[in-house]
């Protein structure tokens, strides 16, 4: 099984299906028909926004109130595949009927001869932008300059853009579909979450609280991941901030990888005054830098930064306080929308990959030209891997009350299936059918409770370099855990790290200490550190599991020792050290895990129904803190004093 590509972009989905016209009339508004009554020689394009949004982890749909979805005109370039040249682009914008949300696209007879089927075609799709002339190179429609304006607080609609490549044929069926295209907005949004504000001796005075972004971007190529020599970094306007309230703020593409300088910035500016003397007031500056690990704001992601208040900042806005914000960064989705077809036969529908997380329900569009329609579900099952390291794909019987069902109720296919209780995720297949010897369309879906597992598998480890497992191990199963939500006083968020260096003592006089390793994964060790869990991440496989030793090991100056041999070192050393080897790529990045993590892990393993269990076996293991979590039904001799270790890694790329 493979860990869940949270990073598949989401966006727009369109199915354009292509035919002609014998006669070309142009675009314009008398072209327009009712559904059902289309003639089949016209291009059809139905776009219906903003229904039946389903968020899947890592990703957040656009707001209609912020006109993030909205679509004001739509342009077609098509490119012939071998040369790059333009072959045919029309601005339909004209040809869209609201009530219908439909459009309805004639192609001239001359290109028509074009689409013989006997080559491909590159479309691209350009949504509210309507440039003066489309490029005859397709490498310059790539880089075609976009420069509408983003720095408004709501805008009137977003630049988007998508394409896809088609051999057409406009003599078959098949030939005039497109497919799906997937557009993205090529802004970025940038969103500064406050969650607590307190400074000893002073309370904030009511509307003083503002933010600004600095550095953002202003200008874009509609299809390159560069910042055009024109564009200019520039900053925002102050806008109101408060404790649950996100002010926004959009950027076009950015880059800071060989210029720290442009790194993008919040600045929040407030003003307090003293407790003890009411009358006197300070203004007070900060700023939190948006550390993205590839330096960039990329298109179509949302950049989220929480942080909070508890010290003064600086007395001038040119000299800030700056502050520690924890990033989060989410693709910026949009439902699969809609579509309709001309009356032949056909059976379509709007989605064919289908993630259910949290929830028990979920429709799916489709079109058809004949009814009734039916559905069968197919293989449905759960894929683990259990304590004995053997990997299972586990069917799921019809009188099995997880069994999932699927009816229909209008245009909808609805899916109906109970979310899983042994904390692995259910997987089955929907196959519809209309009766149409030939056509059968298949849903593939995914549904996940609030916490699960997943797995892949580890092969060596600097624990276990041979790659054999000790004796009475049997499991290289890595396990990833996601939490979608958290449970009890836990803290849902990625547990802040920090830098430590490992040293080696030379000498008995006058020794010197030679830094021999320098971690960036040392989790911290503080209360509120503590209590959190990573919303992902990885725990070592079996080839990480240790013998019982201390947490810590200092010199007499306090430097952390460093030890050639893992096998003779300390809690901290090991995750500082430990790599594991995955389908030929070694993970360095590992590091303790909190209280709470092991905490959930032992909650997962214990759970009566769960598919995975003795993850952890050991009695006592350490977490970041320097404290042992004990295991609720752990054996062997660990102790408060000499415990087990598990490191385990964040697995942010996907989020």
């Amino acid at each position: 099984m493979k860990i869940l590509d949270m990073k598949t972009r989401f966006a727009f989905s369109y199915l354009l299906v292509l035919a002609f016209l014998m006669i070309w009339q142009g675009c314009n508004q008398e072209e327009l028909v009712r559904k059902g009554q289309e003639n089949i020689e016209t291009l059809s394009l139905q776009i219906r926004i903003g229904e039946n949004n389903v968020v899947r982890a890592g990703t957040e749909p656009g707001d209609d109130a912020l006109n993030e979805n909205k679509v004001s005109s739509l342009q077609l370039a098509v490119y012939d595949n071998a040369t790059h040249q333009l072959v045919w682009d029309v601005n339909c914008t004209s040809l869209f009927n609201a009530e219908q949300s439909r459009y309805m696209i004639p192609v001239p007879q001359d290109v028509q001869s074009k689409f013989d089927g006997s080559k491909t075609f590159n479309i691209h799709l350009l949504v509210n932008i309507e440039p003066a002339s489309i490029p005859e190179s397709e490498n310059d429609l790539k880089h075609l300059l976009v420069e509408k304006s983003i720095e408004a607080n709501i805008l009137n609609d977003f630049v988007m853009y998508g394409s896809t490549a088609k051999n057409i044929d406009m003599s078959t069926l098949e030939g005039k579909v497109l497919g799906e295209v997937q557009v993205k907005r090529l802004a970025s949004k940038l969103r500064v979450n406050l969650t607590s504000i307190g400074v000893d001796g002073y309370d904030l005075v009511d509307g003083s609280l503002e933010a600004k972004a600095h550095n953002i971007v202003t200008k874009a190529y509609l299809d390159a991941e560069e910042v055009p020599n024109t564009a200019e970094y520039k900053d925002s306007e102050y806008r109101p901030l408060a404790v649950g309230r996100k002010p926004h703020y959009y950027s076009y593409f950015s880059s800071w990888d060989n210029d720290n300088s442009l790194k993008p910035e919040v600045k929040i500016h407030a003003r307090f005054k003293k407790q003890n003397n009411p009358s006197e007031e300070v203004d007070s500056y900060y700023t939190i830098p948006i550390d993205a690990s590839d330096k960039k704001l990329k298109s179509n992601c949302i950049y989220e930064i929480n942080t909070k208040i508890e010290v003064l900042g600086g007395s001038a806005e040119e000299e800030p306080v700056s502050i520690h914000g924890e990033l989060s960064v989410k693709e910026w989705e949009k439902n699969e929308d809609e579509f309709g077809l001309p009356a032949t036969e056909y059976l379509l529908v709007a989605e064919h990959n289908v993630t259910m997380s949290k929830i028990e329900t979920y429709e799916v569009s489709y079109v058809t030209s004949k009814i009734p329609i039916t559905a069968v579900i197919q293989d449905p099952h759960y894929s683990f891997v259990d304590k004995n390291g053997v990997e299972h794909h586990d069917p799921i019987p019809p009188e099995n009350e997880m069994y999932p069902e699927v009816s229909f109720d209008g245009s909808k296919i609805k899916i109906k299936s109970k979310l899983p209780k042994n904390n692995v995720p259910k997987k089955f297949e929907v196959h519809v059918f209309n009766g149409v010897p030939g056509l059968m369309e298949k849903i593939v879906v995914i549904q996940f409770p609030a916490e699960y597992i997943l797995f892949t598998w580890g092969e060596k480890s600097s624990w276990r370099p041979d790659g054999t497992l000790a004796p009475n191990l049997n499991n290289k199963a890595i396990y990833h855990i996601v939490s979608l939500i958290p449970s009890g006083e836990m803290i849902l968020g990625f547990p802040p790290v920090e830098t430590k260096t490992f040293y080696k003592k030379k000498g008995l006089i006058s020794p010197t200490y030679d830094p021999k390793h320098t971690d960036p994964h040392i989790t911290l060790s503080d209360e509120a550190t503590k209590k959190m869990i990573s919303p992902s991440f990885e725990l070592a496989s079996q080839l990480g599991a240790t013998v019982r030793m201390k947490y810590k090991e200092t010199h007499d100056n306090g430097y952390l020792v460093y030890y050639d041999s893992p096998q003779n070192s300390y809690a901290l050393h090991v995750c500082a050290s430990y790599t594991e080897t995955r389908g030929g790529k070694v993970l360095d990045d590992w590091r303790l895990p909190t209280d709470a993590e092991i905490q959930l892990v032992d909650k997962l393993q214990n759970t009566p129904q769960g598919a995975v269990q003795s993850i952890m076996t050991g009695r006592y293991y350490w977490n970041a803190s320097g404290t042992t979590t004990k295991i609720r039904n752990g054996t062997g001799n660990a102790t408060t004093h000499q415990a087990h270790v598990r490191c385990v890694r964040d697995v942010k790329e996907n989020m």
